[in-house]
This record gives C-alpha cells, structure tokens and sequence, in this order.
C-alpha cells in the first residue's frame, strides 16, 4: 500500500521537470549546464541508440519508477515498525485493563486512571503515523456502550475509565486487523 502523498507527487512533477532541463539544458535557477554534465552519456546514446531522445525518455521513466519503488518500500518498513508498536502498546493495554480489574479501593482509581490516559495518547500518536483520520476516529468515543467483563466498580470514574478503555482496546484490536489486511 502506497502513502498518501506518494499517491499525489512526483511522477508527472518529474518527467515535467526532466523536459524542462531537457529543454532549456540546464537546471532551472542552478546556472548548471545539464549538457556538460550528460555529455558522456549523449555521445553513447547517439553512437548506439536509433532513437537518443526516445531512449533518454524511457530512461527517465524507469528512474522514476525505480525511486518510487524505493520510496514504497522505505515507507512499507516504516508502517510495519508502527504496526509492530501498536501491537506492543495493545498488550500493554491488556496489562492495564487486567490491573483495572483488581483495584479494590478507591485510593488506587486515580493513578490507574493516569496510566491509562497516557497509553491512550501513545496509542492515538502511534495510528497517527499510519492514518490521521484513523486516529482521530480512535480517540473519539460517543456513547461506549458496557465493557466486556463487569470486574466491579469501586466508583463512577472507575467504572467509566474501564469501560472506555475496553472499548478502545476492542477498537485498536479491529484496526490492526484492518491494518494487517492492506498489508496482505
């Protein structure tokens, strides 16, 4: 799968920019003579090529695909490095809803409460590296509806708290399906 702004740039910007050099034969602003510099590289072409100009053309097409193939892969690296986070901050999710299960007074709401607003904010970061609108999508609850497992609620917060925090968890767990199949 391609980035967003892959999607959008440099093919057509390229090929207009190598008939620009290749017509006015220099870089635009740069004062460098394009001629000097592909000099060698002319003289082959006109001494073996039927067609130097079709040739260079050609040429120039396959550069550019071959950058942007090179680009697709760094970037396909890079989301599997998000993938992979998001996995890790899933199962530190768990871990904190599993915690979230066993407070038993309400002295000990407040700093779990803490710790699961901070992995929330790291998960909504990390799907922003992959999706924007992915994550602002995440962060945005309306109504939760009931967690899947009723530990028993010390007080409101609690019980709200963990019911939100399991609802993301489900959420973040069908996003990452989602984000392994356009991967496939």
């Amino acid at each position: 799968m391609q980035a967003k702004w892959l999607k959008k740039v440099p093919i057509p910007t390229i090929l207009v920019g190598g008939l620009v050099i290749g017509v006015m034969g220099k870089l635009p602003g740069a004062g460098i003579s394009v001629s000097d510099e592909l000099a060698p590289l002319n003289s082959w072409l006109n001494q073996h090529a039927a067609s130097p100009g079709v040739a260079m053309f050609f040429l120039g097409c396959l550069v550019t695909w071959l950058l942007h193939q090179i680009a697709a892969i760094w970037l396909s690296g890079r989301r599997k490095r998000v993938r992979t986070r998001l996995a890790d901050l899933r199962k530190d999710g768990v871990r904190l809803r599993i915690d979230g299960g066993h407070i038993s007074n309400e002295a000990d709401v407040s700093p779990w409460v803490e710790k699961v607003e901070k992995w929330d904010r790291q998960v909504v970061a990390a799907i922003a590296r992959i999706e924007e609108a992915d994550s602002r999508q995440y962060a945005t609850l309306d109504f939760p509806g009931r967690a899947r497992t009723d530990p028993g609620y010390v007080n409101d917060a609690h019980a709200q708290n963990y019911i939100m925090h399991d609802v993301r968890l489900v959420r973040l767990a069908e996003l990452m399906t989602r984000y392994s199949a356009q991967t496939s």
